[in-house]
């Protein structure tokens, strides 16, 4: 969308009372520089909603391991729903859902109600494996029944309708991500992650061209180092275990003297009329997530929206179900899950992302399974939010299900492994090493 030159401006007066900011900053040893007490409430933080850190993790937030889990990826799969592009008459921006029906962007996106009720939220616009930009799934914005804007921290809260214009998938199918209140969730030098549609483009990710600039580590907004990549107005900012940890809204556009210098190396006195995209930026500003929530609960209009989003604060949002291998929200994600596993067969949809599995059926001696009773046991699964199920041999007949085993079905017994095709003479027992 276009800059909003008053939201610059001020992100450029805050730059000037950073004491140690430097337009490039050292790569010291993250640990010589990272306080004891932050490492604690960053320890306590990384198990919010059930989840366990590994030792990588724990490393990495301490400047000791730049490597990634790949289940990371997988928590970038699960957040990336609740994302979505606001489609504006003057260009496009971010938002995110934060509770069953509130959706989060800035108050420079969002001014009045009027814009907002013009504007749509486009979830699931995102291009495919081969590269081919999917349709967004749409939805109107209902200011009327709930709306908050607040210019002195950038941001905008507002009601999503309960289904898309087609009146074909409901908002229950995205969810939200939990605004965590307490601090702790980063470390200066730490790296953050944005989910983002720049200028309204197909859902794109920012995994490793923004760290935590050292100072300041207080206060309402953090500063994050970029490589001329600008975040998207109201993006959601993540750490490493995909909490939020801010609101995108601003940044600092690169200078040469009094000229801002643009991506295609012109030279302009003010950035009025130009988009974000043009601009080259040297560091990137967020509204905490802390800060966020203690003006909310002071300053929200009460009522059943205000409730809806205390309790989302909380928990029970789209990482903690997945975590506990449950579906996303409630009986209405699991109507739509139901539905859409008993219409695709062998296919299972985790999260709202359908991913079609192939799968090889070895029946033991003991009988013959039909092929139609075990998809409905995966539908059943699929339903449920669970992994692909595979029967562990070393459970004895049990299935293991997210963090959670289940009986596995009596006699005749199916062994279901994902991809793998053995001979007959290979069935039994666990398939060959490669």
């Amino acid at each position: 969308m276009q800059i909003n030159s008053r939201v610059i401006e001020a992100s450029e007066r805050r730059l000037q009372e950073l004491p140690h900011y430097r337009a490039c900053i050292e790569r010291l040893p993250r640990e010589m520089n990272v306080r004891s007490d932050f490492v604690a409430k960053r320890m306590a933080m990384m198990q919010v909603g059930g989840a366990q850190p590994s030792v990588t993790e724990i490393e990495r937030s301490i400047g000791r391991n730049d490597l990634l889990d790949l289940f990371y990826l997988d928590r970038i799969a699960i957040a990336a729903l609740a994302v979505a592009r606001i489609s504006l008459k003057r260009g496009a921006a971010t938002g995110f859902m934060i509770s069953p029906s509130l959706m989060l962007t800035n108050w420079h996106v969002f001014e009045s109600e009027d814009v907002a009720r013009e504007a749509l939220a486009g979830f699931e616009y995102r291009r495919n494996l081969r590269g081919e930009p999917q349709r967004a799934v749409e939805f109107s914005f209902q200011p009327d029944r709930y709306f908050f804007a607040r210019k002195e921290l950038d941001y905008a809260v507002v009601a999503v309708s309960a289904r898309s214009l087609d009146d074909r998938v409901p908002l229950s199918r995205y969810a939200y991500l939990r605004l965590i209140g307490q601090t702790g969730k980063a470390n200066p030098g730490e790296w953050a992650t944005i989910l983002q549609h720049p200028g309204g483009q197909p859902l794109q990710i920012a995994i490793r061209e923004n760290q935590l600039i050292e100072e300041p580590f207080q206060g309402d907004f953090l500063w994050y180092l970029s490589d001329t990549a600008q975040g998207s107005s109201g993006s959601p900012v993540f750490n490493d275990q995909m909490q939020v940890i801010a609101l995108h809204h601003s940044g600092v556009a690169r200078r040469d003297g009094q000229l801002y210098v643009l991506q295609d190396g012109r030279r302009v006195p003010s950035l009025d009329g130009y988009s974000e995209e043009e601009v080259i930026w040297d560091a990137n500003e967020g509204i905490r997530v802390s800060a966020l929530c203690r003006d909310m609960i002071a300053n929200a209009p009460r009522g059943a929206a205000y409730d809806e989003l205390m309790l989302a604060m909380q928990g029970g949002d789209l990482l903690e179900r997945a975590y506990q291998g449950r579906p996303p929200l409630g009986a209405a994600m699991t109507e739509s899950f139901s539905a859409d596993a008993a219409r695709m067969g062998e296919r299972r949809v985790v999260g709202g992302i359908e991913i079609p599995i192939t799968l090889t059926i070895g029946v033991e001696p003991v009988g013959i399974a039909p092929v139609g009773a075990v998809r409905v046991e995966l539908a059943q699964l699929a339903a449920a939010g669970a992994s692909a199920p595979v029967v562990d041999d070393q459970a004895h007949g049990q299935v293991q299900v997210g963090s959670a085993r289940q009986a596995a079905p009596a006699k005749p017994a199916a062994r279901v492994s994902a991809a793998v095709d053995r001979p007959p003479s290979k069935r039994r027992g666990r398939p060959p090493k490669t």
